[in-house]
């Protein structure tokens, strides 16, 4: 397979796939652990799911095929939805950026490899509350997610304001500007995030910078991406794969 990211080599993209898959294991395991510490239990559902994220982020950077990740993300879905069910389960909300950008990327990744509503279900109760942020909430109000109030703000304006212009825009050309120009400014955007510049990290612990919810933005608004294919934080595999 040919990997989409080039930040790392593909001998770092093979190890870090085994260490992200075994890792899920060991948390499942811990997550399992009935008769130890219920914080411990608490910790491994969270990192079950916060790793099952991350493994598919490494999949689609390593150059696996589209076709791998429905099934890993149905082990997401359930790996969430044992973390909404565990009593001692952290509360977050969308002001917080790790959190947003976790939910958004979930969210628009279900919708583009064609979630149905069972399975999307457990992203958006663990997004809380709608009203947080209008970007996360016109998202979610479109199939096969569902209705909502579009509230007036957004948590996180730079640099989700450009996004949401793209995906509100009269017409493909708008919006494609406002795509290119969130693209642009994505990375430097995105520099209070748990996951900016590891790649300069040698531990396995950077799995690719994509934004699955700019690629959910070029399906809905019908976007010539001809021009931003090579852009290393658009997946442009996956909008092929869903249109």
């Amino acid at each position: 397979m040919t990997q989409r990211s080039t930040f790392k080599s593909a001998e770092y993209w093979k190890e870090n796939l085994s260490y992200l898959a075994k890792s899920v294991r060991q948390y499942e395991k811990m997550a399992r652990d009935d008769k130890g510490d219920p914080e411990l239990r608490e910790r491994g559902r969270r990192m079950a799911w916060s790793r099952q994220l991350d493994l598919i982020r490494a999949h689609y950077s390593a150059g696996s095929p589209i076709a791998k990740l429905p099934p890993l993300y149905a082990e997401l879905v359930e790996h969430i939805s044992d973390y909404l069910d565990d009593p001692a389960r952290l509360t977050f909300e969308l002001s917080d950026i790790d959190h947003y950008v976790r939910v958004i990327s979930m969210l628009a990744l279900g919708i583009l490899l064609r979630a149905n509503d069972k399975q999307l279900a457990p992203v958006l109760e663990f997004a809380g509350k709608p009203g947080q942020d209008a970007f996360f909430d016109q998202l979610a109000a479109r199939p096969p997610a569902g209705k909502r109030a579009m509230p007036p703000k957004l948590a996180h304006p730079k640099p989700f304001a450009l996004l949401e212009r793209a995906l509100v825009a009269k017409d493909s050309n708008a919006a494609a500007d406002a795509l290119i120009e969130f693209l642009q400014k994505y990375y430097a955007g995105i520099k209070n995030t748990y996951f900016y510049n590891t790649h300069l990290k040698g531990d396995a612990g950077f799995v690719g910078y994509w934004s699955f919810e700019a690629a959910l933005v070029a399906v809905v608004k019908d976007i010539d991406d001809s021009a931003i294919a090579d852009n290393p934080y658009y997946p442009a595999d996956l909008v092929a794969y869903a249109r």
